[in-house]
């Protein structure tokens, strides 16, 4: 589509498909290609990520494109009212202020610090990758990031490594908050570390129930929100 590179200047997220008009792909989606004829093309755009919701002069000139781009095609169109999908994106932006949880637990070492040397060591015969920063490490599953450790000084002794998961981005089937607590608790059995929750309070049986319990209804609500954790949807929105 010819039309849609002019496009590249908008200073927002979106994307098209089109409904595949011949075989042996007719009635399938898929992303638009310059030789393909489609029966119908259907343009969708980010309405909210963790800078907030999309502005209504940048809404309102998406929708002029798609106005103009469906009157050169002299094709029929149907789209939502921008004050309605303002309103979406407002309740978008609501969602993701209550659902962005980095959840973080951490491993202390009180008997003695440790050289980057020794923690990299440690960790890399775990299986943790080196971030491309070359000042983290992340924990992966089928190629993705479950969870990751803080930055840490190379050059400085370490009295302390936190493990952050980012609940939204992570799919829940990956399990990945038994995943850290189990790994961050061999990490402190191997390094000689004791693990504590943010606020330095040692993490109990207790607690840990708690924070299962509130990730339960954290992800009920973004199943529900039709935004699993994970998801495609959820990595745009949290990004």
């Amino acid at each position: 589509m010819e039309a849609l590179k002019s496009w590249s200047d908008l200073p927002i997220a979106w994307m098209a498909d089109g409904l595949h008009a011949t075989s042996p792909n007719e009635g399938v989606w898929e992303t638009l290609e310059a030789d393909h004829s489609y029966l119908e093309i259907q343009l969708a755009v980010q309405l909210a990520n963790r800078r907030g919701p999309i502005g209504v002069l940048e809404l309102s000139d998406f929708c002029s494109r798609v106005q103009a781009l469906a009157e050169s095609l002299d094709a029929q169109i149907d789209m939502p009212a921008v004050n309605a999908m303002l309103d979406s994106a407002k309740e978008l932006d609501a969602l993701a202020a209550q659902s962005d949880i980095l959840l973080g637990m951490n491993i202390v070492f009180d008997q003695q610090t440790w050289s980057w040397p020794h923690i990299e060591s440690s960790l890399t015969q775990r299986g943790y990758r080196l971030n491309t920063a070359a000042n983290s490490f992340e924990y992966m599953v089928d190629g993705k990031t479950v969870f990751r450790t803080g930055t840490l000084d190379r050059q400085a002794p370490i009295g302390q490594i936190t493990f952050l998961l980012e609940v939204p981005v992570v799919a829940r089937h990956l399990r990945p908050f038994e995943l850290m607590l189990n790994e961050a608790a061999d990490v402190a059995q191997a390094l000689q570390g004791r693990l504590v929750d943010d606020n330095g309070v040692h993490l109990t049986e207790n607690s840990v129930y708690i924070i299962r319990e509130q990730l339960d209804s954290l992800y009920a609500q973004l199943d529900k929100a039709g935004i699993p954790a994970g998801s495609s949807a959820a990595l745009r929105l949290f990004s």
